[in-house]
């Protein structure tokens, strides 16, 4: 969306709908919350290639179920299939249950959502009136119906709602001599515009690598690195006060 005159616009999610800003197309859920297009859990068929892997997918749930806690950096990639463009972006992600995270863009510009468990809010610091900063306000399930979450919080069945498409076993980079499941999944059911899920996870069942492509061809790439289970994480990091002045959207 334009700016019109001098005030900025936030860019919104796609789940709710509306249009999205090139300053947040970097945010969690846009977005990729575009990214991840649908609320539904990830199930597995069985089929010929998935027959070949020595993958568990209740080994999988269970490492991020039996866990409270996730902290890591990631990388993300946001392809806008009708301007032909892809947006990067990094940062940090944090997660505590039953239902706090935090989502900060580090650069190029930075963003910040953040969850309490109750309410959701995207902080734009250099959008709103005069640049005082722009927050919209959501409920927080908006947030737990996302694929990425359910699965780092352990809560998707990956048996019910999709099907394997492809399994293989692929070195983590081109050169490196480290494995990792790669997997690509289709939905059963028709959810939100959303056509396939691949997942790269690591040996030791930790997910590295998220894509997601839905119908339109806009697709995102999450990356996950350094990744930190369990670790006792303080609460204030999941509280947020809009700033002074800032431009309140609920």
């Amino acid at each position: 969306m334009n700016p019109e005159g001098n005030k900025k616009k936030f860019c919104y999610d796609s789940v709710m709908k509306k249009n999205t800003h090139k300053s947040c197309a970097s945010l969690f859920f846009t977005i990729s919350i575009s990214f991840l297009f649908a609320s539904t859990g990830i199930s597995a068929q069985k089929s010929p290639s998935a027959t070949k892997v020595n993958f568990s997918f209740a080994k999988f749930q269970k490492k991020f179920a039996n866990t409270g806690s996730v902290d890591a950096h990631f990388e993300q990639e946001v392809y806008q299939a009708a301007l032909a463009q892809t947006k990067s972006s990094k940062g940090t992600l944090l997660l505590s249950k039953p239902g706090y995270i935090r989502w900060e863009i580090i650069e190029p510009d930075k963003n910040l959502m953040v969850s309490d468990g109750l309410k959701l809010y995207y902080y734009n610091p250099e959008a709103g009136v005069e640049g005082k900063g722009q927050v919209i306000i959501r409920s927080a399930k908006e947030i737990e119906r996302q694929p990425i979450y359910r699965i780092l919080t352990g809560k998707v069945d990956l048996k019910a709602d999709f099907k394997v498409l492809k399994m293989e076993e692929k070195p983590l980079l081109s050169n490196s001599k480290e494995m990792t499941y790669w997997i690509e999944l289709e939905p059963k059911k028709a959810e939100a515009g959303l056509a396939k899920i691949q997942l790269t996870i690591l040996k030791n069942y930790e997910l590295h690598e998220l894509i997601s492509e839905n119908s339109g061809g806009n697709r995102t790439r999450i990356t996950l690195q350094k990744m930190t289970l369990g670790d006792k994480l303080p609460k204030n990091l999941f509280q947020f006060k809009p700033p002074e002045g800032a431009e309140l959207l609920k």
